[in-house]
């Protein structure tokens, strides 16, 4: 009974060891649920094709479709398995790559560098040609000759007609001592009584005699013409002109209005009296301003003042005729930075003597400074890293390799080329950042 228990239990324990086994073997044979992905991604990784997104390299597939990020077209990349030797800074494109990345390239020049600056501004009237008019006297507005703002005169044009006691006074006493001074030349003139000279004593005493009267009328005479110049100068300084004041001479009295003539030529740009107003000394009566020059003030950035002189040529562009410009020089840079605007005025002298230009006219100024030759590439053509400058080359047809490079002044949309390319080089100019990312791509997955 032993014995055959025994015998029972060891077939028993025989058979569950084989049935594990058997279990454990079954296992080792089937591949694990978790290493199926991994084992599709190996077979696409080694598929003949691949297919991924320019955009966005990390998407790959074995088979064309959409990118899931940005619905762009998936792009055939070649992967044959093939021994390869990759160029970390080069990139091979094929046509339809090219097309679709929008490529463009240019030729690197040779030409003359020049920092552009534009400004906008304002025509303005000169400060030496403008001419306030003020009172010299007190009186009453009896007429004007110039009713309107924006009118033209001539020096010695009539402006307006004045009453004012003060002239009628001063045109009378400048009467009274210029007959004064006519009567007693003429007096002295006429004196002509023939004394007896046959004595000699009474010769003597009658030379005396005229030596003396001589004398005194020089004296009466100095005092005359001092009176009729202290008259004169105060009928000009009430505004009397020459033609005037010979006029008065021939009149008997003076006359009740004074008509007042401009000092000068221009365009009336301000009046501030009308008929029958009352003015006072000091009143300011108009503004005349030579306009056959005028003034272009341009407000230009502190940082760009700084490389303007004195001297140096520059052109103007009227906003309302944008296609004539006008050739001009700076004069005047402002030693001065406007708090507000950060910007300095340069000015520049504009000749006007049609009078095409109006005061107030917007323009825009622009200085150009030439700085010899060099070379130059578009600024879409410089990939800027912060750290490096990168530009990619075509070296041959449809491949194209990163170059670094220095960069010096920018101006007209390019970029001055210090080193790193030479003249005739083929360079990107658009697509630049494509090509850049396809760099990296190429790196790990070929050209596309």
């Amino acid at each position: 009974m032993f014995t055959n228990a025994k015998r029972i239990i060891m077939k028993t324990l025989l058979m569950s060891l084989s049935l594990v086994i058997a279990f454990g073997l079954a296992s080792c044979t089937k591949p694990a649920a978790g290493r199926s992905g991994h084992g599709d991604s190996t077979a696409v990784a080694q598929a003949e094709e691949l297919y991924t997104c320019p955009m966005h390299p990390q998407v790959r597939a074995d088979k064309p479709g959409q990118c899931p990020i940005c619905h762009m077209d998936l792009v055939k990349v070649s992967n044959s398995g093939g021994e390869r030797t990759l160029d970390t800074a080069a990139v091979t494109v094929n046509e339809r790559g090219r097309q679709l990345a929008n490529v463009a390239t240019v030729t690197v020049r040779l030409e003359p560098i020049g920092q552009t600056v534009r400004a906008f501004g304002t025509l303005e009237i000169p400060e030496p040609n403008k001419i306030i008019i003020s009172a010299r006297f007190s009186g009453r507005i009896e007429k004007l000759h110039v009713t309107a703002v924006g009118t033209a005169v001539r020096k010695g044009q009539a402006l307006f007609d004045v009453y004012c006691p003060d002239i009628v006074q001063a045109e009378n006493e400048y009467l009274q001592a210029y007959r004064n001074d006519g009567a007693g030349s003429i007096g002295s003139a006429r004196s002509d009584n023939r004394p007896d000279l046959s004595n000699a004593d009474a010769q003597s005493t009658l030379l005396s005699a005229a030596q003396s009267k001589l004398q005194a009328d020089r004296a009466a005479s100095q005092e005359s013409m001092t009176f009729v110049s202290a008259a004169r100068s105060k009928l000009q300084l009430f505004g009397f002109t020459d033609d005037q004041i010979r006029t008065l001479e021939k009149t008997e009295h003076g006359a009740l209005l004074f008509t007042y003539h401009s000092p000068a030529s221009g365009t009336v740009v301000e009046k501030k009296i009308v008929e029958g107003i009352y003015i006072s000394e000091g009143l300011p009566l108009f503004e005349i301003s030579d306009i056959s020059s005028l003034w272009n003030v341009a407000e230009v950035s502190e940082t760009d003042a700084g490389r303007l002189r004195v001297g140096d040529k520059a052109s103007v562009q009227l906003q309302n005729t944008p296609s004539s410009a006008l050739p001009v020089m700076i004069s005047f840079i402002s030693p001065v930075v406007n708090p507000q605007s950060r910007t300095v005025q340069v000015r520049m002298t504009v000749n006007n003597n049609s009078g095409a230009l109006k005061p107030n006219t917007y323009t825009e100024t622009i200085f150009r400074q030439a700085r010899g030759m060099g070379l130059t590439v578009p600024v879409s053509a410089v990939l800027v890293t912060g750290k490096r400058n990168i530009v990619y080359v075509e070296t041959s047809v449809n491949r194209f390799e990163s170059r670094d490079v220095g960069l010096g002044m920018r101006f007209d949309g390019k970029y001055e080329i210090t080193h790193g390319l030479r003249q005739g080089d083929i360079v990107v100019s658009d697509g630049g950042y494509l090509i850049d990312s396809e760099s990296q791509l190429t790196s790990r997955h070929g050209g596309i």
